[in-house]
């Protein structure tokens, strides 16, 4: 008969012995591994936190204590803020029934789902337009997407994700050559019958910073040159309205606010307000030289400075 040695714990054996017939089975069994120690973020009542908070506090704390009043200075402490002034009073009830009114009262005033939802949502439709070319603020919608569709599905509330308007209200933000592509593959969702819904909008966003990501979607991209930005101008997104012979059209733009300088005397202009376009359409030969200069009396002694390049910045 196999006995444990001295000193072996239950559920930390090395070796562990079944009959099984008339026949012993040995089973080798590995200790435990020593994890790290898990780190829960306080909630502090943002709802889009609940869930995750929930879930956590559940899993690392609640199920492995067994007394209820522990439980409830575990989730005082990994509170804060609103959620903790609300649920402070709960100590002066008896140890089941303070702890499972404090976590009532997290669920009504910091998790019902109308809220929940409504804070995913607003996080996608508050916000300015997405500049041509910002690929970082094109990923970030993304993750919020994500995280939106994530969590209003586990509540079933796909009727706030699918609504129409909300879909517009986020087509809206972006720049308007996505704009448009996005309406054609809308177009064909539209053509078979189905309607377009959250997730088509995700697919297609992620498609189209895969694309601008890669090398050829930056050889592809006609901003090659970003002015604003190379100066470090403080820039603000916006949108504005360019008349031309073929009418009105709105066009994603960026305001800016400089000053141009002279090379020699220090004078100055204040441009109090301009706008970024992805191209001037000037040509090389609409750039002043020597010679067009000296067809002016008082141009004729101006020697104007070479800069490298041939593209019309400013």
């Amino acid at each position: 008969m196999n006995r444990p040695r001295k000193g072996d714990a239950a559920g930390t054996r090395t070796a562990a012995h079944e009959m099984d017939g008339g026949h012993v089975n040995h089973y080798a069994t590995a200790p435990a591994p020593s994890l790290p120690k898990i780190e829960i973020d306080k909630f502090s009542g943002n709802p889009m936190e609940f869930w995750k908070f929930m879930k956590a506090f559940q899993m690392s704390i609640a199920d492995r204590l067994f007394d209820d009043s522990n439980k409830l200075m575990y989730l005082l402490h990994y509170c804060r803020g609103e959620a903790k002034e609300a649920i402070e009073h709960c100590v002066f009830l008896p140890g089941k029934t303070g702890y499972q009114k404090a976590m009532d009262i997290l669920r009504t005033q910091f998790g019902r789902p109308h809220d929940i939802a409504q804070s995913f949502m607003n996080k996608l439709l508050v916000g300015g337009p997405i500049t041509p070319g910002d690929v970082d603020a094109l990923r970030r919608l993304i993750r919020k997407m994500v995280n939106c569709d994530l969590a209003l599905k586990q509540m079933h509330y796909t009727a706030d994700l699918n609504c129409s308007t909300n879909l517009k209200r986020i087509v809206e933000r972006l720049p308007r050559h996505l704009q448009q592509s996005w309406a054609e593959v809308a177009d064909d969702i539209l053509r078979s019958g189905s309607e377009p819904e959250f997730d088509h909008l995700v697919s297609f966003l992620d498609r189209s910073v895969s694309i601008a990501s890669n090398c050829y979607g930056v050889i592809a991209s006609p901003r090659r040159y970003d002015v604003a930005r190379q100066l470090g101008i403080e820039w603000e997104a916006t949108r504005a309205e360019v008349s031309s012979v073929n009418g009105p059209d709105i066009k994603d733009t960026m305001a800016v606010t400089f000053a141009i300088q002279s090379l020699h005397d220090g004078y100055a202009v204040d441009v109090d307000c301009a706008y970024t376009i992805e191209s001037l359409p000037i040509t090389k030969a609409s750039i002043p030289d020597e010679l067009l200069l000296k067809k002016w009396a008082h141009l004729a002694d101006v020697q104007p400075a070479r800069i490298p390049g041939d593209t019309v910045l400013i």
